[in-house]
């Protein structure tokens, strides 16, 4: 059976939709997972300058 025109231009409408719904959900699930990374990162790098200052200290008071 033969899709008319009209069918052919809904089906790919509606293909069109639904990859562009799928899109936008992928979208929204990378972008909170990259908000999390990046405080993860800051987080971790905020640690890594508490040790440093630590071991600088420590290095001072061992003169």
């Amino acid at each position: 059976m033969t899709l008319t025109n009209a069918e052919r231009q809904a089906n790919f409408k509606k293909k069109r939709e639904d990859l562009m719904n799928s899109l936008a959900t992928q979208n929204e699930t990378l972008s909170a997972e990259n908000t999390r990374l990046q405080a993860e990162n800051r987080a971790l790098i905020e640690k890594c300058h508490r040790l440093e200052i630590a071991a600088l200290k420590a290095q001072i008071k061992r003169g």
